[in-house]
């Protein structure tokens, strides 16, 4: 089987790589960020922020060392503000190929429904997503086709108020 993606993207999330992880897990482990789902990544930059905020209000009393780690997140990410109300009406595109050499589905298991036919197989798509105030829209529609036939589908779209 033969795959092949191709994608764009921009986004409002944090990279995984990104040190902001070890330091706010460090601020959790201190008990001022109590909210935090931290196992949960990539964060939104509007999360990071909120994280930082609750981590300054419970800070008062803490030690010097964790109150710099808070001022240096706030100085890092001052800028990122305009990022947490966002439309994107392109925020990924991509295209896949798939060459499927027997109808058995092996290598495609819960590949949220997508049901690859012998022979080629094409996926064009894309991502449009916003996040004004508390509401919040994700939606993704996708040309699927093969040679027996042609579709659009929505394979997500959901509204977030």
């Amino acid at each position: 089987m033969l795959l092949l993606a191709f994608s764009a993207e921009a986004g409002t999330y944090l990279s995984l790589e990104d040190e902001t992880y070890d330091l706010l897990q460090r601020l959790e482990a201190e008990g001022v960020i109590e909210s935090g789902l931290l196992s949960t990544k990539p964060l939104s930059y509007k999360e990071v922020l909120r994280l930082i905020s609750e981590a300054e209000n419970n800070a008062k009393d803490k030690s010097p060392f964790i109150q710099e780690i808070i001022k240096s997140l706030k100085e890092r990410f001052k800028d990122k503000k305009a990022l947490t109300d966002y439309i994107k009406p392109l925020d990924t595109a991509y295209i896949r190929y798939t060459y499927g050499d027997s109808k058995v589905q092996f290598f495609n298991y819960n590949m949220d429904g997508d049901d690859y036919k012998k022979g080629s197989n094409g996926r064009v798509g894309l991502i449009s997503r916003a996040g004004v105030g508390w509401f919040s829209f994700y939606l993704n529609p996708e040309l699927r086709f093969s040679e027996q036939d042609t579709k659009v589908v929505f394979k997500k779209g959901l509204p977030c108020p």
